[in-house]
């Protein structure tokens, strides 16, 4: 069980979750997976490319993608995934599909370049109306 920190502001949580830096992409994918709807390779791959995007962040962006797309790197991934090749190119036509990699490329919405630390802050809104109880 996490240990929920609370602030100072009523309705806000944070939970403090530690992590590697490869873990931490695949986290991620996992709690916007409501959102993104995703099947379980999809999400793996698409964590893996999102890895690599902040491994190789210090390349330009063409080159970078170049770099992440090419023969050597699937391969690399596949093996870490325990996945085929077949599979491995099956998810990321999936990927493509749903709109998550356009022009070779992870959409930028999905990518992230954390520093030691990352916050992703969900913001709900309640459509209903709020009713008053009477005692």
């Amino acid at each position: 069980m996490f240990a929920i920190e609370e602030l100072t502001m009523e309705n806000k949580r944070v939970i403090p979750i530690s992590t590697t830096s490869e873990k931490f992409y695949k986290q991620v994918v996992v709690l916007l997976n409501p959102i993104l709807r995703l099947r379980g390779k999809e999400q793996d791959v698409l964590a893996q490319l999102m890895y690599y995007n902040n491994k190789y962040k210090d390349l330009d962006n063409s080159i970078r993608w170049k770099v992440i797309m090419e023969y050597d790197t699937k391969t690399e991934i596949q093996k870490k995934l325990g996945i085929s090749a077949a599979s491995m190119y099956n998810n990321l036509s999936a990927l493509r599909k749903k709109g998550i990699i356009i022009k070779n490329k992870v959409h930028p919405n999905y990518l992230i370049t954390p520093n030691k630390e990352f916050s992703l802050k969900f913001k709900f809104t309640i459509n209903e109306p709020i009713t008053e109880q009477v005692n």
